[in-house]
């Protein structure tokens, strides 16, 4: 059984740019510029999937990304179950996919994402970490910025 909450019709842009001389591409969630209810998701958990195909340049490969794309369809299935969350980034840089979510439960929603890693059905390795943000200060910043 899912959990219901309201969430604010997504509104994405994409960015790149240069770290540590190796391209980074972002999928930004702006729709979470003036959200009003951060600290009642003040958990950050940020995701970290290792590339099992990459180019050249750290990015995924084009069946690469088909299997990304298979992993967060399970981990957002996954999290619906356990926490309400909101989907505030995607990140592909130097060999690794980053997404970044804000929950209400950072410990349960780490824990089933854990899981869910050692299951297999994401057919790579997923690192999670949480962390307190009830502020979003972690993200707002960056968000706001393509105001």
């Amino acid at each position: 059984m899912s959990v219901q909450y309201a969430v604010p019709e997504a509104a994405y842009t994409l960015t790149s740019a240069e770290r540590d001389g190796l391209p980074a591409i972002a999928m930004l969630n702006l729709a979470y510029n003036d959200f009003e209810q951060c600290a009642d998701y003040p958990w950050l958990l940020s995701l970290t999937i290792q590339l099992g195909r990459q180019t050249d340049n750290g990015l995924p490969t084009d069946d690469e990304a088909v299997v990304l794309n298979r992993a967060e369809d399970a981990i957002e299935a996954a999290l619906a179950k356990i926490t309400p969350f909101h989907h505030i980034a995607r990140q592909s840089w130097n060999g690794q996919r980053v997404l970044d979510y804000y929950v209400q439960r950072g410990d349960e929603a780490q824990a089933c994402l854990e899981r869910l890693a050692k299951s297999g059905v994401l057919e790579r390795k997923l690192e999670t970490s949480v962390k307190c943000d009830p502020k979003w200060a972690s993200w707002l910043p960056m968000l706001r910025s393509f105001d």
